[in-house]
């Protein structure tokens, strides 16, 4: 089956099978060492399009499963190759009556529903410690969100908000996850700009491009971000002496650029970030690092294969010029 360059959601179905969403498509490996899989697209860039194995799961219920699964993959970690098994997480966030559910049948109470140890700023926590701060406002066990044991009146389907803090650690109630997604339930509003290069605007430079050609992209990169934030400002219901900058990932490139240039953010979380392979000679982003001012949250994965944690994460975290500034590195990949 053929695909656009870029990422596409498909979706597969069969009768008698979960239907499957799968995010699908090719990367640019420009400047990167050449894989069996890499073909040449009408641009002249190198793309590495991954070979997807997709698994259907019968089904003999009308309506979908509460979970789906998720594929595994072979990584690399310390140049040793691993092979991640497929997994299975909840297709929705965890509603309030859910939890509800989980709390009456003794969910703070039963060890055995709790099957990883707590971590708390990279100490282990004991159980008994770790249930005392899963607390409500009146201190009874529940999300701190709640109150009296009890969440709002009339919000029983609502994504369940705010478990406490260590939300972080996962719970299993009858072997169902809970993703959590707290930014957009308190409060905060996302812009997403589609800048040049990106999405279905995807016009990276050719292979063998000049390096003026890969500046000159990155400038215009800049100015649309800076001519979101002029739009934002416009917007009477946002506040717009607050905001942040977010990124994953390829974004790290940019992110100290616009950090640097842009005094109207005021804050830079940058996930997954480190020196990108292949970048333009003109656009080092040691000139842009050391003048970041605003406080940052640097997060990585040790085993990222990309944003390697010696040679490209750390250096870029230590370049940075934040007087406020923190690093997280987790014992995983790419998250």
């Amino acid at each position: 089956m053929a695909v656009p360059r870029g990422f596409s959601l498909i979706r597969l179905e069969k009768d008698g099978y979960d239907s499957v969403l799968r995010v699908v498509g090719m990367m640019p490996i420009d400047g990167m060492e050449k894989h069996l899989a890499a073909v040449e697209n009408r641009t002249g860039t190198s793309v590495f399009a991954p070979a997807v194995d997709i698994v259907l799961d019968p089904c003999e219920r009308h309506e979908p499963a509460y979970d789906v699964r998720v594929p595994g993959s072979r990584i690399t970690i310390e140049d040793e190759q691993a092979q991640l098994a497929d997994y299975r997480i909840g297709r929705y966030e965890v509603t309030n009556r859910e939890h509800r559910d989980f709390v009456n049948a003794g969910g703070y109470k039963r060890r055995d529903f709790w099957e990883h140890e707590f971590v708390h700023n990279g100490k282990v926590v004991s159980w008994e410690s770790a249930m005392e701060a899963f607390t409500d406002t009146t201190g009874r066990p529940g999300p701190s969100t709640w109150v009296g044991g009890a969440y709002p009146e009339g919000q029983d389907e609502c994504p369940v908000g705010g478990p406490s803090s260590l939300a972080r650690m996962l719970t299993s109630l009858e072997n169902y996850r809970m993703p959590l997604d707290f930014m957009l339930r308190n409060g905060w509003a996302v812009a997403l700009p589609v800048l040049e290069g990106t999405f279905y605007r995807d016009r990276a430079p050719a292979s063998g491009a000049s390096n003026v050609a890969r500046r000159d992209q990155f400038i215009r990169q800049v100015r649309e971000m800076r001519r979101t934030i002029n739009y934002l400002e416009t917007q009477p219901d946002l506040d717009s002496g607050k905001l942040s900058f977010y990124e994953f990932s390829w974004g790290g490139g940019v992110g100290p650029i616009l950090l640097a240039v842009e005094p109207r953010l005021k804050v830079g979380i940058l996930n997954q970030a480190g020196y990108w392979v292949g970048r333009s000679d003109d656009i080092d982003l040691a000139h842009y690092l050391p003048r970041v001012r605003q406080p940052v949250l640097q997060l990585n994965g040790y085993f990222d294969e990309t944003y390697r944690y010696e040679e490209r994460a750390k250096p870029y975290f230590n370049l940075l010029g934040s007087e406020h500034k923190k690093y997280v590195v987790e014992p995983t990949g790419c998250r």
